[in-house]
C-alpha cells in the first residue's frame, strides 16, 4: 500500500496499528494476540512515525455499532485515551504537512 500511495503522490502520515493487543472485557488485561509491535516495527522499516496502536475491544465495537462513543469514553477512559491520543497524533501529522487537505476529505456535517 505504502508503494503504491508513493506512486500517485498521496502523503503518507504514518503507521496506526489495528487490533495491537485484546483488552479483555471482564478483567482489563491486555495481550497481544497478533504479535507485539508489528507497527512499531513497519514504522521503524519505512522510516515513518508510529501514530498509535488501537486495541481491539469489545466495548469500542459495542459503542461503534450503538452510536454510544461518547458513553464508551467515559466507562473506558484508559481506552479512549489511547484512540484520542492516537487522533492527535494524526492531526499533528496532517498539520506538519504544510498543506491544506480539507479538499481530499468529505465535509462531515454533525448535526
Amino acid at each position: 500500500a505504502v508503494d503504491m500511495f508513493q506512486k500517485v503522490n498521496i502523503p503518507i502520515f504514518g503507521v496506526l496499528e489495528n487490533m495491537s493487543v485484546h483488552i479483555c472485557s471482564n478483567c482489563g488485561h491486555a495481550e497481544a494476540v497478533f504479535g507485539s509491535d508489528g507497527g512499531k516495527n513497519l514504522a521503524a522499516k519505512l522510516g515513518m512515525p508510529l501514530l498509535g496502536q488501537l486495541p481491539l475491544s469489545l466495548p469500542v465495537r459495542e459503542a461503534m455499532d450503538n452510536g454510544t462513543a461518547f458513553a464508551m469514553q467515559q466507562a473506558q477512559p484508559a481506552i479512549a485515551g489511547i484512540y484520542t491520543e492516537a487522533a492527535w497524533q494524526i492531526a499533528l501529522a496532517v498539520a506538519d504537512k504544510g498543506k491544506d487537505f480539507s479538499g481530499r476529505f468529505p465535509r462531515i456535517v454533525v448535526e
